[in-house]
């Protein structure tokens, strides 16, 4: 190899050793540095993404922590009342009471009632119903709708307890 280099004209030699510093250089450029480049690239885009999922991890975490504090703080239910009892303000409070909307209203012991609602906004009724879960612990076991005389008004039946 060394003969054939040498019979070579110093023109021949000079423009070989460019076509292998070419060849060479694309060759390294094509299958070391590009895909070095792309893999650097990609381990700062896990980076970032692990740094962004760390954050919202930290948040959540004192969220969380915020949310526990919270509910150590949280007044206990009284469960002592009569359902009856507990819903009379509640139904005041979303203005539920009054005879047109209220027709019925009859204890079933002490920790059911049942409820018949005739015209009712619905909106209020539903607001209505998550204080009283949320506050006494007070669930509907039985809802029967009945449609209203107007769009969002409702007739409802419906069965509270505890």
């Amino acid at each position: 190899m060394k003969a054939w280099f040498l019979a070579l004209s110093e023109r021949e030699r000079y423009l070989l050793m460019i076509a292998i510093t070419v060849i060479l250089g694309s060759i390294l450029w094509f299958y070391a540095w590009k895909p070095l480049v792309k893999y650097k690239t990609s381990l700062e885009n896990d980076l970032m993404a692990t740094v962004e999922d760390a954050n919202y991890l930290r948040q959540a975490k004192a969220q969380l922590l915020a949310n526990q504090a919270e509910a150590a703080n949280k007044q206990p239910i009284d469960t002592t009342t009569s359902v009856q009892i507990a819903v009379a303000p509640v139904l005041q409070k979303y203005q539920l009471d009054k005879p047109e909307i209220l027709s019925r209203s009859e204890a079933k012991g002490k920790d059911g009632v049942n409820l018949r609602l005739d015209n009712a906004p619905f909106d209020q009724v539903i607001a209505f119903l998550a204080e009283l879960e949320l506050q006494y612990a007070i669930y509907a076991t039985n809802i029967g709708l009945i449609p209203g005389a107007a769009p969002g008004l409702a007739g409802m039946q419906l069965t509270l307890e505890r």
